[in-house]
């Protein structure tokens, strides 16, 4: 990633929060919340946070990807496509 992007997106999209606001209007209607979450060797995700995210949103579920790397979709192809489908097909 170029260095000059992450830093515009931690100032402008990781370094504030939009993310809570956004949770909170996520919680506020009926939309289901799907969190995909790779291994905890390889995620970018901080666990508390995530914790916190399925405590604001009630129907947040978290999947996760047993030995799956920050790419997913990628790494844990199968598994993640069966996953999507099924979020799909509830929409």
């Amino acid at each position: 990633v170029n260095p000059l992007f992450r830093v515009l997106c931690y100032q402008h999209i990781f370094d504030n929060d939009s993310g809570t606001t956004t949770w909170d209007i996520l919680a506020s209607s009926k939309i289901p919340c799907h969190v995909m979450v790779a291994d905890e060797k390889y995620t970018v995700c901080d666990e508390d946070t995530i914790q916190y995210m399925v405590k604001r949103m009630e129907r947040c579920k978290v999947l996760r990807y047993p030995n799956g790397y920050h790419s997913i979709h990628n790494s844990k192809r199968d598994e993640f496509m069966k996953d999507l489908r099924g979020i799909i097909s509830t929409c």
